[in-house]
Order: structure tokens, then C-alpha cells, then sequence
């Protein structure tokens, strides 16, 4: 059927209205327009589905500006379609749109083809963005890759280090304890030392004493006993003296030993090694 016979007795009326052209409509308005009016042309054909779409293209294209009039005569006429009908309209009209811009590429109009210019301005915009968008992230990535692996390295070499500094700190203990075990027993050894010394100048002492006895007895007399007497005791009083010099001295020495030993940068150094020396003129003794 043609736009009369759709519409007998509404075109002179439609027509004769003022036309209020709505410019550039959004895809989905005018797909929403085609599925309503196509509800319509589908009762009027039924069985011709591919005619029901074009005369609803050619009345929205005829009556642009006018859809709401144009719906209004329509539902007047036929009444409103059954919602089966307009579920049909919508998957037809969907149908058609995406042939004829898959297959047809039907003229578009100058206002049209602006917009969509436009629309793929903004799409090639929007595909920039999102490329350096894309770069920016993976430079992050690259960035973050090589930080977080120098971050790794150098926590490798601190580990490396603080095992290092716990296996010196250890042979550190080993070595101050067997410099404090070598020290008691260099300690002990000038004990046992002085105690031989002490022990021997005792028993030479007697044993001088035991021949002057001997050989006063040998020759008789009061005056060679007490003259033994005097003899022995004044010997005791020096090996007395003797010997609590000779403590003192080792007091004083080990003193300067264990400054030497907690101090071995002292500035005292040289002016204890003097008076070491010193000191072993009395004792017979090895320098610290």
C-alpha cells in the first residue's frame, strides 16, 4: 500500500500542518520512532514485512518533524498494537538498521555525516587517550620492574653484610676469650714462677746457713753460734722484704698488663714501657 491508501482521509490534514524540522535526531530516538511506526505498517501488512519497513521509513522520512502527529493518526486508525506486535517492530527495526549500515551504506545527510565525523574525532581521541594511557602504564610497569630490583639487590648485599659483621662479631668473642684464657694462664705461670724462685732462695738460705752452722761447730765457740743467729735472722727479714717487694712489683706489672690489653692505643703506651724496664732490673723478668 501506498502513503494514500495508509492514510485516506489524515493526509490532506497531516499535510497541510506547519512541519517543524527536529534536525539531527540521536540513533536510538530514531530507532525508538521506526519500531513504534513500524508496529503500525505491520498491521497494515501483516505478511510484508520488508514493505512494512520501508513505508515506515518513508513516513518518518516523509513526515520529519511531525512523528508525534504522525503516531497520534496512525493508533487513531488501527488502534494500539498488541505488545507482541511491538516486540516484533523492535527486533525488525533492529534487524534493518544494522543491514543497512553493514551492507547498504545508505547516503547519509550532510548533518549527519558531521556528527558522525565528529563521533569518530571522539572515538580516535578517545583511542589516543587510552594509548598513551597504555604507554604511560607500561613505562610505570618498566619503572617499577627495575626499582623493585635494585630495592633486591641491595637487600641481598645488606644480608650478605649483617652475616658478614654476626661471623666477625663471632670470631671476635672466640678471639677475646682465648686472649683472656691465654692471659690466666701467663698470669699463673709468673705465680708458679715466683713460687720456685721464692722456694729455691729459701732453701739456698738454709742451706748456707746449715754449712755456717757446721763449720762453727767445727771450731767451738758461743761467739760463732750467736754470730749464726744473727745471721739467719737478719737473712729472713731480707728474704721477707724480698719477697713482698717482688709482690708489689707483680701487682704493679699486671696492673700495666691489663691497661695495655683494654687500652692498646693508649698514649701511656711508651711511658709504661719505661717503667717496665725499670721494674725488670729488680725481676729478671721478660718485658710485656
Amino acid at each position: 500500500m501506498d502513503n494514500a491508501q495508509f492514510l485516506p482521509g489524515h493526509l490532506d490534514a497531516l499535510l497541510s500542518t506547519p512541519r517543524r524540522p527536529t534536525g539531527l535526531q540521536a540513533p536510538e530516538v530514531r530507532d525508538k520512532l521506526l519500531s513504534k511506526v513500524l508496529a503500525f505498517c505491520l498491521l497494515g501488512r501483516p505478511k510484508d514485512m520488508d514493505g512494512a519497513v520501508r513505508e515506515a521509513e518513508n513516513l518518518l522520512r516523509k513526515y520529519e518533524g511531525m512523528e508525534g502527529e504522525l503516531i497520534s493518526i496512525l493508533r487513531g486508525k488501527y488502534g494500539q498494537p498488541s505488545d507482541e506486535l511491538v516486540e516484533k517492530a523492535k527486533k525488525l527495526s533492529y534487524t534493518y538498521r544494522n543491514t543497512l549500515f553493514g551492507a547498504t551504506h545508505e547516503v547519509q545527510s550532510p548533518s549527519t555525516e558531521v556528527a558522525n565525523m565528529g563521533l569518530r574525532a571522539l572515538a580516535n581521541a578517545g583511542h589516543s587517550i587510552l594509548a598513551r594511557m597504555h604507554r604511560e602504564r607500561e613505562l610505570e610497569d618498566v619503572t617499577w620492574r627495575r626499582v623493585h630490583a635494585a630495592a633486591k639487590g641491595m637487600l641481598v648485599s645488606l644480608e650478605e653484610v649483617q652475616r658478614r659483621v654476626a661471623m666477625q662479631e663471632v670470631e671476635v668473642a672466640r678471639l677475646t676469650s682465648e686472649h683472656s684464657r691465654r692471659l690466666r694462664e701467663l698470669e699463673e705461670e709468673d705465680r708458679n714462677e715466683e713460687d720456685l724462685k721464692s722456694r729455691l732462695a729459701s732453701n739456698v738460705t738454709q742451706l748456707q746457713l746449715t754449712l755456717m752452722r757446721l763449720r762453727g761447730g767445727r771450731h767451738g765457740g758461743d761467739d760463732t753460734v750467736e754470730a749464726i743467729r744473727d745471721t739467719e735472722y737478719k737473712r729472713h727479714i731480707l728474704n721477707t722484704q724480698r719477697r713482698e717487694e717482688e709482690d708489689l712489683i707483680q701487682v704493679y706489672r699486671r696492673v700495666l698488663r691489663q691497661h695495655l690489653t683494654s687500652y692498646p692505643l693508649s698514649s701511656l703506651r711508651e711511658e709504661i714501657g719505661r717503667v717496665d724496664a725499670e721494674l725488670r732490673k729488680f725481676m729478671q723478668d721478660s718485658p710485656l
